[in-house]
């Protein structure tokens, strides 16, 4: 982790310690209330100052190791939202009823009660914190680690004894052409031809048909008979 990590690490330890003394003053003077007038609206600050004493216990430890990279992060969401809602508690509900909640003397009643809420402010207000630095505290290590992109100059920074770094000017045409071309493929073998289909053997012709023979044809009749009366030809 850079030197942000090790300048954060024991700063998060004293403010997580001012939040458990804080936790722990809450506790008491609830408690105290809660024994001697059994009253069912003091017990939500007595639970959340009974869970910030028991779970930042290790939150205290575990913020000076060097593996501390954010995780407990969750932790000091969860616990800045109970203790506003601690303290808000505090100052409407309580206030409203009277300063005898806390002890029987008006006095000192009014002197434990602001007591309980300046306190419970005070523990919201260093879980507020320690959600800051655990905040701060994960983005240095995903910056050291190179989660975080980094955008690098665009030209290097001028040095004692040199001119001004130049932009790369765009080739021109005449050096794009001294450029050397690629080596151009040789063409590609051709195909051999195919032998043309053979054709298709033709079909032999049908034999003619014989011609049918011609019908003779009758003799000439040179003349006709005439008919004859008692056997005699009439001419």
């Amino acid at each position: 982790m850079s030197n942000t990590g090790s300048v954060l690490r024991p700063v998060l330890f004293i403010i997580r310690c001012l939040v458990w003394m804080s936790a722990v003053i809450v506790l008491g003077l609830a408690a105290w209330a809660t024994v001697h007038f059994k009253n069912y609206r003091i017990i939500y600050p007595l639970v959340i100052a009974v869970l910030t004493v028991v779970f930042y216990i290790p939150a205290i430890v575990f913020a000076l190791m060097k593996r501390n990279h954010g995780h407990m992060l969750p932790l000091d969401i969860i616990f800045s939202f109970l203790w506003l809602a601690a303290f808000i508690f505090l100052a409407q509900h309580i206030s409203s009823i009277g300063c005898h909640w806390f002890a029987r003397s008006f006095s000192s009643g009014c002197a434990r009660k602001n007591a309980a809420e300046a306190f419970a402010f005070l523990a919201f207000f260093f879980t507020l914190v320690c959600m800051c630095l655990e905040i701060l505290n994960l983005y240095d290590y995903a910056k050291s680690t190179g989660s975080v992109e980094r955008h690098g100059e665009k030209y290097p920074p001028v040095r004692n004894g040199e001119g001004a770094a130049t932009a790369p000017t765009a080739p021109t045409a005449a050096t794009a052409s001294t450029a050397p071309h690629a080596p151009a493929l040789p063409p590609a073998p051709h195909a051999p031809a195919m032998p043309p289909a053979p054709t298709a053997p033709t079909a032999p012709t049908a034999p003619t048909a014989p011609t049918a023979p011609t019908a003779p044809t009758a003799p000439y009749a040179s003349y006709a008979p005439q008919p004859t009366h008692g056997g005699q030809n009439v001419v």
